[in-house]
């Protein structure tokens, strides 16, 4: 009897879990069909969001939605049209496409300073930082790190800090000498 109970409320558990996950998806599937007839890069903000849930649990669909979303990009305007950027290169980081996602982020960087835009700064700069600690060259890591460490602290956003110094030690650490 005792058995039976906890597999009722396992069960009950679960249902409700998987009820919750499939209302947050079915609210982005509502905000993109909304989305199809709103102005600017509504279309686009909505296969981003679509692109988000998906990204830790079926990568390939969260690009093909990351991809979507640029291509219904209106006005590249921040922060929809680098972020996208931004997701499709971390999409082809986690799939261990190194360089190809290299080559994103400081496509991401450009368009991010081109427009004004730090925060997709500060995303694209630490991922490079990220990328090129992966691929051992530290002074490039902490090259990008020095840099998006810099944009924050410009703009006061301290929240990144520790996170930055505990990263770049761990650089420097790798760095002979």
């Amino acid at each position: 009897m005792k058995k039976l109970c906890y597999f009722l409320i396992a069960s009950f558990l679960s249902l409700m879990l998987q009820a919750n996950t499939n209302s947050e998806l079915d609210s982005l599937y509502i905000k993109l069909r909304m989305a199809r007839s709103a102005p600017g890069n509504a279309l686009a903000n909505a296969y981003s969001d679509l692109g988000d849930y998906y990204m830790y649990k079926v990568p390939d669909s969260a690009n093909y939605y990351f991809q979507k979303g640029l291509s219904h990009i209106k006005e590249k305007t921040a922060p929809v049209y680098t972020g996208l950027l931004c997701n499709v290169a971390a999409y082809s980081q986690s799939i261990g496409e190194m360089d190809k996602a290299l080559s994103q982020y400081h496509f991401a960087y450009d368009e991010a300073q081109r427009l004004h835009w730090n925060e997709g700064k500060v995303v694209a700069a630490s991922s490079m930082g990220v990328l090129y600690r992966r691929k051992e060259m530290p002074d490039s890591a902490l090259y990008y790190y020095k840099e998006a460490l810099e944009v924050a602290e410009n703009q006061q956003d301290m929240s990144l800090l520790p996170i930055f110094i505990q990263i770049s030690l761990s650089c420097m650490q790798m760095v002979p000498g």
